[in-house]
């Protein structure tokens, strides 16, 4: 397992290689980071932009 994960939020689902410590997500509303442990969980938007063809995602 990798340290930083790459993933794309599908219409059917997320899909690419969570990382060890925290995952970038690409849905259509922009570009995510991801992490979460036994004691917290999060998920921020880095940069809003708009793709066509994913599925959306909201802040955590």
């Amino acid at each position: 397992m990798k340290n930083v994960g790459y993933m794309t939020n599908h219409l059917d689902g997320l899909s690419g290689e969570k990382g060890l410590y925290y995952n970038y997500i690409l849905a259509s509303n922009g570009l995510f980071i991801e992490a979460e442990n036994p004691s917290i969980a999060a998920r921020v938007l880095v940069a809003e932009c708009e793709i066509r063809g994913l599925a959306p995602m909201e802040k955590k």
